[in-house]
This record gives C-alpha cells, structure tokens and sequence, in this order.
C-alpha cells in the first residue's frame, strides 16, 4: 500500500506475473522515501522475492527516536537559557554582581 496524505494506492504484488516497470522505477526513485513500522524488513521481501529495489528508507521508530532526543536536546537549551536570563534579571534587581558567566552581558538599569 502506497498513500500519500489520504490518497492510498492498494497494489497486490503476489497476484502479478510481472511488476509494472512504472512501479518498480517509482520505488526505485531516490527522490522519494517510503516510510513505515519495520519498513526494512518489508523492502527486504521485496527485493528477496521479486527483485525490487526501494530508494530511500525511513522507519518510522527510528525516526521517532531521532526526532523527540532533538526535541529533549531544544527543551533543555530552552531551560538553560530561561534560567539565564532570569539569574540575570534577579541579579539586576538585588544588586547583587553577576556570576563570572554573565559578567559581559549588557543590563540596562532604566529598563
């Protein structure tokens, strides 16, 4: 099954003689990447048992795995920074010199 957005397309490989070339050059294309729940597992039946080869290869755990540690990576940076600026902030109003990391930024008393 090949769906894009919410348009599918149902081929069943086992019931034809042949691949249509069309399908075997698209899922050849490496300008597409074809994504799925143990998606190599599925490309290696392909290839084994109908000599198909598939471009690109996403599966979708590894992806997902990827994508929230750059998420933990990106909230953690967010974290440092706020608590920066508010170290900062508290430091302004008390009085109190700055930590020897924030020594060089600019704090402008009037604001």
């Amino acid at each position: 099954m090949l769906c894009v957005d919410r348009r599918c397309l149902v081929f069943q490989i086992r019931r034809c003689d042949t691949i249509p070339s069309a399908l075997s050059d698209f899922l050849s294309d490496t300008r597409f990447t074809f994504t799925g729940i143990d998606v190599r597992e599925k490309v290696q039946r392909l290839i084994l048992d109908y000599e198909v080869s598939v471009g690109n290869v996403r599966e979708l755990k590894t992806w997902l795995e990827e994508v929230e540690r750059e998420r933990g990576r990106l909230r953690r940076e967010r974290l440092q920074l706020a608590k920066d600026i508010l170290m900062l902030w508290s430091h302004h109003h008390t009085g109190d010199p700055p930590p020897p990391l924030m020594e060089t930024w600019h704090c402008d008393p009037h604001y």
